[in-house]
């Protein structure tokens, strides 16, 4: 309310006060008085549209901060459904290869221990999978993947564009440290663990052109909860986006 009642009383002031200035007598505009008045009145119209630009600043930088925090958990809630389903369908597979396998011995008269002892059943000896990593990689630190899951909402305020990137982690991290570079430059960065709705501590920047640094308190980032990021820039084309911890 005070802010509409400020940003009309600026606008009409000086309008207003031309039209004072046409009805009070010629007199009265020579004196002293006047032209104090006149100052005074400049400083209180200066000093009212310096507070009404002050908070429309922080006005809109708190709705930008707001609406990044709602698409985040928006994508969140999509991505949840998605991973969920994901989940689902491996389930199934396994179960159905476990099928498979009892039929089969079953069928050429096995003894049932056979399938308490495989590896399949007792993950002793599990197939081995793991995205190529730089050859001076640290085996002890985690490995982190980046998924590109597409546009999921458009948030204006924030840029012209928006990619959603899912990150995985094989290890949990807590707290996390991470920065986040694209190629073709990014706004900003809106980060959210997957399956969390709300998040402790921490905060993030832009450092330079193509680099956002963030930070996340609580809850951890688990091979079981990725982090969601939403990132948000103005040109055609973003480019290879990357992440690494600090």
């Amino acid at each position: 309310m005070i802010d509409s009642i400020l940003a009309w009383f600026v606008v009409i002031a000086p309008t207003l006060f031309a039209l004072g200035i046409e009805v009070i007598s010629e007199e009265i505009r020579k004196s002293g008085r006047w032209r104090v008045g006149v100052l005074c009145f400049g400083l209180l119209l200066s000093g009212l549209t310096w507070w009404q630009q002050s908070r429309e600043r922080k006005t809109s930088a708190r709705e930008r901060e707001e609406a990044i925090q709602e698409t985040a958990m928006e994508t969140s809630k999509r991505v949840t459904s998605a991973v969920t389903e994901q989940f689902k369908q491996t389930i199934a597979d396994q179960v159905s290869q476990i099928t498979d396998l009892k039929r089969q011995l079953e069928v050429q008269g096995k003894d049932v221990s056979i399938i308490k002892g495989s590896n399949f059943v007792t993950g002793k000896n599990p197939v081995k999978v793991e995205v190529t990593n730089p050859a001076n990689h640290d085996s002890s630190s985690p490995k982190i993947n980046l998924f590109d899951e597409g546009s999921t909402v458009h948030n204006p305020t924030a840029g012209k564009h928006e990619r959603t990137l899912l990150a995985i982690t094989d290890k949990p991290i807590t707290p996390v440290r991470l920065i986040v570079m694209c190629e073709g430059g990014l706004n900003t960065v809106g980060a959210g663990i997957l399956g969390s709705k709300t998040l402790m501590g921490g905060g993030g920047m832009k450092t330079s052109q193509n680099t956002f640094r963030f930070s996340i308190e609580a809850p951890a980032w688990t091979p079981t909860s990725p982090l969601v990021l939403n990132v948000y820039y103005d040109e055609e084309n973003l480019g290879m986006c990357s992440a690494r911890l600090e």
